[in-house]
């Protein structure tokens, strides 16, 4: 929703509209309570420390509008319910809100920075149920005051104190104009010896961010004076100030430590003539989305430099490598706050503008995971120009906490760690890092793993090209490549213990552009596919371990090598419902023409709990709503079908496919979009179809009667169709996709939100039977609650 935002101009206020913009909401204008030129009591509502800046602060360093309203009011009715009362300070806040909806009729929400008090918050929530407006307040009770104020600093809110009110701990004179960075560890003695609060809660002190990720500006204090009263408190009067163009060169001081949400666009300065130089591109922002399940797994999605890296003396190459660094930067603070190290990391998706990067990243991406039991990594090339606001590198990970140490077997605090070592029946984490050239398969392109397995459960493998073990070369024919990725595949899933392609939960198939679209491609594809799943690739699960099957098995046959004959020939029945998307990519490593990524069951898993499949198809219609300007715009231009007609379609059909591990625990799902061939106009709101997707997905799942059972949706990948129109692309579709998607998601999910990456492809397809047309959109799902599966695992294996 559009919102307008209560700001004192204090870091509580300021990381509020974070938040607010995390969840997808849109920052209108800004109000700020002024205090009266005769101002004699201390509000009991507003802050007035720094106040002189607000102006500069809003319009200049925010870029939106403010409405600055002075209180004549003072803290009349002080009980904590409150209720409309003359001459208070909370009417000048019905009135200052009444001003922003006369001036911006279509705001919704009102943000404000309330932590722990519960005067502040009722009163916001008061007016704003007279209003009709939403209260959003999300740093209310959002963590412990030391976490909070932790997540501020790392989030990129740099802010100064304005005001302290806490002598001896406070001295005015020498921690006015502090930063909270510099304070945090002063204020964790001031709460341990004298219960302190760390977020000043107690009116300890005040502040001013001078910047933060949002800001298109930095504010610079010129001037200013400590007026000390005799009691101790102090304030820091700002004599001048002015705002200044931040620089963005990542990693400069002036930088964000995390990077900042979607903001209006501006433009980028001109591009060199230079010819690695990037064409003229759009600033956006994602912030990072971090979702957190059982047993300290999390998955962590978008991450991305604070804009796109530009200097016209250097090549694409050196700018994507800048981007890394910084992307980087980010992951190392956003694992540390969670108290994980990079070695927690088990999965990592990379997406790049293109290949031409890879190698010179992959110096920073090895110090950052060294080379021992690295985590596995998917990585592909999308295009230039078509990552958010032009960007060269995209990034999200999945972590275990704790199984770095785990794996290393050092000593630890870690709690999950230690309950791993304790627990003979619990394997937290292992890892498949082959080095050798071999006839096997192939050695990784990169300092990344072949596979990662969690709770002798899943197995997280890596994206598998089609690389001739012993030679690590390619086969020019794309088809044999295919092959031998799914060989590849095969023959890492029978290292992990007798795994096999009959166990994988869910898969994905990037193929070359080019590739895609050859006649037949697709049927080329789904042949292929059955075949490989059919005979596992020519390869019996165990039989080099010497534990192809059990004892039992032998029923039946006269040999062992009849049995094996047989199974070489005899095709599960899941293999036509396996949830397999297909896309079209730029590029991918060392020239490939496919990769292949899967998720699998182990054999462990697989043999004692049900693997089963689910489809559904859905038919929807528009609804009549109409589109303004911006989401007509993000709707049409994100997809280029290369087609002549100028057909329109009001109507979308959505199929939903998961394959569930166990009952209830475990479930892959892919839901796609489809409109009638021709299609290159759409009556209908891309959030309308990204419910019904949602829809289709809750539908399926309810459907394989393990619907009441709480999956937890941990993550979707959304892949959208990008246009490509000569050398400018409309580089920004996937940030009003990610909007829409986070909007849908939010309605069905609430506070319980998986991560959401949005990707953008040439072309997407299926390979099971499902409504015709053409693939708007996929949304690849994984629902997992990881006690669960291991308490399930637990149960069943050998008493089945």
């Amino acid at each position: 929703m559009k919102f307008a935002a209560l700001v004192s101009g204090g870091k509580d206020s300021l990381y509020s509209i974070l938040e607010c913009q995390r969840q997808g909401h849109e920052l209108v204008a800004c109000v700020h309570l002024g205090r009266p030129d005769d101002e004699t009591e201390e509000s009991f509502m507003y802050q007035t420390a720094a106040s002189e800046v607000i102006k500069t602060l809003v319009e200049e360093c925010l870029g939106v509008p403010l409405i600055l309203h002075v209180r004549t009011g003072l803290s009349v009715n002080t009980a904590l319910v409150y209720e409309a009362t003359d001459h208070d300070e909370v009417e000048d806040l019905c009135l200052a809100l009444q001003t922003t909806l006369a001036r911006f009729p279509n705001i919704q929400g009102v943000s404000s920075g309330a932590i722990l008090s519960t005067y502040q918050r009722t009163r916001v929530e008061s007016v704003c149920s007279r209003l009709g407006l939403t209260s959003l307040s999300y740093l209310w009770r959002r963590a412990p005051q030391r976490e909070l104020l932790a997540r501020m600093i790392d989030d990129g809110i740099d802010a100064v104190l304005v005001k302290t009110a806490a002598p001896p701990g406070l001295m005015p004179r020498k921690h006015l104009g502090k930063t909270l960075a510099e304070l945090q560890s002063h204020f964790h003695t001031l709460h341990n010896r004298f219960q302190f609060h760390i977020c000043g809660e107690g009116g300890e002190y005040e502040t001013l961010v001078l910047d933060c990720p949002f800001y298109k500006k930095r504010l610079v204090l010129d001037a200013t004076e400590v007026i000390e009263t005799d009691d101790g408190v102090g304030t820091l009067q700002i004599q001048a100030c002015h705002s200044e163009t931040k620089r963005d060169a990542p990693g400069s001081p002036s930088q964000p430590r995390l990077d900042p949400v979607y903001n209006p666009p501006s433009v980028l300065p001109p591009v060199s003539t230079h010819e690695e130089a990037p064409v003229s591109v759009i600033s956006v922002y994602a912030l990072p989305m971090v979702r957190r399940v059982s047993g300290g797994l999390w998955h962590v999605s978008e991450i991305l430099s604070s804009s796109a890296a530009f200097d016209g003396a250097l090549t694409e190459t050196q700018l994507a490598v800048q981007e890394a660094k910084a992307v980087f930067g980010v992951l190392r603070r956003l694992l540390g706050h969670y108290a994980c190290t990079p070695q927690d990391v088990i999965m990592v998706h990379m997406y790049l503008s293109e290949m031409a990067h890879f190698t010179a990243i992959n110096e920073y991406y090895r110090e950052l995971f060294g080379i021992i039991l690295p985590p596995s990594r998917s990585c592909v090339a999308v295009g230039r120009n078509v990552l958010p606001g032009g960007r060269r590198i995209l990034f999200d990970c999945i972590v275990q906490n704790g199984s770095g140490d785990y794996l290393r077997g050092r000593p630890t605090t870690n709690s999950y760690s230690q309950a791993a070592i304790q627990n003979s029946s619990s394997c937290l984490r292992e890892v498949l890092h082959v080095q050798s050239i071999s006839h096997w398969g192939p050695v990784c392109v990169g300092p990344y793993s072949q596979a990662n397995t969690i709770g002798g459960s899943l197995h997280f493998m890596a994206g598998h090209i089609g690389l001739v073990p012993a030679t690590m070369k390619l086969n020019d024919d794309w088809k044999v490549q295919l092959q031998q990725s799914w060989r590849n595949v095969a023959a890492t899933l029978d290292s992990l213990q007798g795994g096999s392609l009959d166990n994988v939960l869910s898969g994905l198939v990037y193929v070359a552009t080019e590739c895609f679209r050859e006649n037949g491609s697709l049927e080329y594809i789904d042949r292929t596919y059955r075949e490989q799943v059919k005979s596992n690739s020519g390869i019996v699960p165990g039989s080099i371990d010497n534990t192809p099957l059990n004892i039992s098995d032998l029923q039946g046959y006269e040999d062992e090598e009849t049995m094996l004959e047989d199974i070489r020939h005899e095709a599960p029945e899941r293999i036509e419902r396996c949830p397999l998307l297909i896309v079209s990519i730029f590029e991918m490593p060392v020239g490939a023409l496919t990769e292949i990524e899967v998720i699998s069951a182990t054999r462990k898993a697989a043999s004692c709990l049900s693997i089963r499949d689910t489809s559904l198809l859905l038919s929807c219609q528009s609804l009549g709503t109409s589109r303004g300007p911006a989401m007509q715009e993000a709707w049409e231009c994100g997809h280029d079908f290369t087609l002549t007609s100028s057909l329109r379609s009001s109507k979308v059909e959505v199929y939903a496919q998961v394959r569930t591990l166990g009952s209830g625990a475990t479930a892959f799902a892919i839901v796609t979009a489809h409109v009638p061939m021709g299609t290159i106009h759409l009556d209908m709101e891309v959030s309308v179809v990204f419910t019904e997707m949602l829809a289709g997905l809750a539908g399926v799942l309810r459907k394989t009667n393990l619907g009441s059972k709480s999956f937890d949706t941990v993550q979707i990948r959304l892949y959208f169709i990008t246009a490509r129109s000569g050398q400018m692309q409309h580089v920004n579709d996937g940030i009003f996709l990610r909007s829409a998607l986070l909007s849908a998601a939010t309605m069905r999910w609430k506070d319980d939100i998986p991560a959401i990456t949005v990707v953008p492809v040439d072309g997407i397809a299926i390979l099971n039977p499902g409504p015709g047309g053409t693939i708007l959109y996929a949304m690849q799902t994984m629902l997992l609650d990881p006690t669960r599966l291991q308490t399930e695992l637990w149960v069943h294996h050998e008493r089945v």
